[in-house]
């Protein structure tokens, strides 16, 4: 089995990240809200639904490396670049659960014959609702058989968490900066230009799944999220 052998943001999401790609590739799926935000909103139909929560999400670190400083040269003001440790590739999004039910999450996916994989990076794109989007993401290229891993994750984690499998069509990408909330029209225009402009041919090695939540209270210059569990690929 390929790994199943791969976030909403999910950055955050602020990614897991659930968002409608504009510009050039808006004819990719749309996927809707905030979803890597910490204390994004669960479905209210899962029995661990709470708001108050951080969020959670089972994800594919993305190593830190030469590519990442690449991608973020010339960043426009109001847009801010991720902290290293918070780059990553969202497989399942739990939103507010509980610890128990995120570990368990975990804890069902890891058995699975997931495996170290190399993807490559392509085209940055805004990734969010419209004209309200916020993350700026790397997307995966022939991304087809991670968002088949992604779909079979999805499922795995909400049995294991006893929540409500994440139903959105899955995006393989890599948010790597966040243009500010209250950016200006002119603002998110700059950054939209300076995505147009973020071509890569750089690979990437996702070598390690990891659980991670949400700080509830997020320090400057900080990481947004804590990683609980880890597993080695190989």
């Amino acid at each position: 089995m390929a790994m199943v052998a791969s976030a909403r943001d999910g950055e955050s999401a602020r990614d897991g990240e659930s968002a409608c790609v504009r510009g050039a590739h808006a004819r990719l799926p749309c996927m809707g809200g905030a979803r890597d935000d910490p204390l994004v909103k669960l479905d209210p139909a899962s029995p661990n639904a709470d708001t108050r929560r951080p969020s959670s999400f089972v994800a594919l670190v993305a190593p830190d490396g030469p590519w990442r400083t690449s991608l973020l040269e010339g960043l426009p003001p109001r847009v801010r670049a991720l902290h290293p440790a918070d780059v990553h590739v969202t497989l399942a999004f739990l939103g507010g659960v509980t610890p128990e039910a995120a570990r368990a999450a975990f804890d069902a996916v890891a058995p699975l014959p997931l495996t170290a994989r190399t993807v490559s990076l392509g085209a940055v794109v805004p990734l969010g609702p419209d004209a309200r989007w916020t993350a700026l993401s790397a997307l995966i290229v022939d991304g087809g058989a991670l968002a088949d891993v992604m779909r079979t994750v999805r499922e795995v984690a909400a049995r294991g968490a006893h929540t409500i499998a994440e139903t959105r069509p899955p995006l393989p990408h890599v948010t790597i900066a966040r243009l500010h909330a209250k950016a200006s029209p002119d603002e998110r225009a700059a950054a939209e230009q300076w995505a147009r402009g973020r071509r890569t041919d750089e690979v990437l090695r996702l070598d390690r799944l990891a659980l991670y939540t949400g700080h509830r209270h997020k320090e400057p210059g900080q990481p947004a999220y804590a990683v609980i569990a880890e597993r080695d690929l190989g």
